[in-house]
């Protein structure tokens, strides 16, 4: 038996689901892709470094937000969970629901081999 392709999907419909569902997924060029759970380690990291930033931007006019916080990158169409996203000044949101960030300072995963 061989899988069989995903549908396309359309950006409205990814968010509408997943805005339903507990589990986060990604999504590109019409495709969602499930995100796995992350192992100890690599939160060790991302904890660490979301402190480290944190105490580093408390008192500037920037909001830091962990991997729930959704990111979308609009010269590519993506939409993802970085680790960490960092918003200075004024925040852009994609829609009213404010779960959407666009033109974030920085927004970094923690890769680990």
């Amino acid at each position: 038996m061989t899988a069989q392709p995903n549908a396309y999907i359309s950006v409205e419909d990814y968010l509408f689901a997943e805005r339903e569902r507990s589990e986060k997924h990604e999504y590109y060029a019409g495709r969602v892709y499930a995100m796995s759970g992350a192992s100890a380690r690599h939160n060790r990291i991302a904890g660490s470094a979301y402190a480290a930033l944190y105490a580093q931007l408390r008192h500037r006019d920037c909001n830091i937000y962990p991997s729930d916080m959704r990111v979308k990158v609009l010269e590519t169409g993506l939409y993802a969970y970085p680790d960490i996203t960092i918003v200075c000044g004024h925040e852009q949101f994609d829609d009213k629901k404010d779960d959407t960030q666009f033109w974030p300072q920085l927004a970094a995963s923690c890769s680990l081999p």
